[in-house]
């Protein structure tokens, strides 16, 4: 059976990253709805969802998304949701699509919700931050901040632009292991046929990075 495709286009990463065509089959759909932005067992604060919210979660993405002709593409019962409603489900799928292609194309193994981060280090949740926080789980030194961004008819330079400010906002070291982090922004969006799409883009760094250790 032909897994559905998404199709990804990748900008200003350095080292290049290529553009790519990735299969999302319907169980890595399900898991990365599950699963993104909670805290992966080898980060704290290691809390773990419910039963009934993780099957809440799977359902938003799969009575939302379905797969014709080798694509995702959104439903009908997408379609028949007001603005508002599209706009709170556009925002849970970009953070789904974000967990698939920070995975599949860029090898970060979890996306972890930053606001949880900071309230269990007891930090204010004010101002300009990123959704996420990537992790690679082979080495905590990898990481980047996220932002993720859905929408039901593309995007535009307003958009993008601030996303790529709060990607790069400084979070405390105290909740990235003293790790440098990356920078990515996620857009997902549906073409005008209603196909599924997907945007990495590496917005460039401002200022000097500092570098910590763990011990910091």
């Amino acid at each position: 059976m032909r897994l559905p495709n998404l199709e990804v286009a990748v900008e200003n990463f350095t080292p290049p990253v290529p553009d790519a065509i990735i299969s999302v089959s319907f169980a890595a759909l399900c898991k990365a709805a599950a699963f993104v932005g909670t805290p992966a067992p080898f980060s704290w604060p290691g809390a773990k969802r419910s039963l009934r919210e993780m099957i809440w979660r799977v359902a938003m993405a799969t009575s939302n998304l379905g797969a014709v002709d080798g694509n995702w593409v959104r439903s009908n019962s997408y379609d028949a949701l007001d603005g508002s409603e599209k706009g709170a489900v556009s925002f849970f799928l970009g953070g789904v699509q974000a967990q698939i292609t920070s995975q599949q194309v860029l090898g970060y193994s979890h996306l972890v919700h930053v606001d949880a981060l900071l309230e269990s280090a007891g930090l204010p949740r004010a101002g300009t931050r990123p959704d996420f926080l990537a992790i690679d789980a082979r080495t905590l030194a990898r990481q980047a901040t996220v932002e993720a961004k859905g929408r039901t008819h593309g995007y535009n330079a307003t958009l993008l632009d601030n996303a790529k400010a709060q990607a790069r906002a400084v979070l405390p070291a105290a909740i990235t292991f003293g790790a440098v982090p990356e920078h990515v922004v996620s857009v997902s969006w549906f073409d005008r046929h209603g196909v599924w799409n997907s945007l990495l883009h590496d917005p460039p760094a401002t200022g000097s990075p500092t570098e910590l250790h763990v011990e910091d």
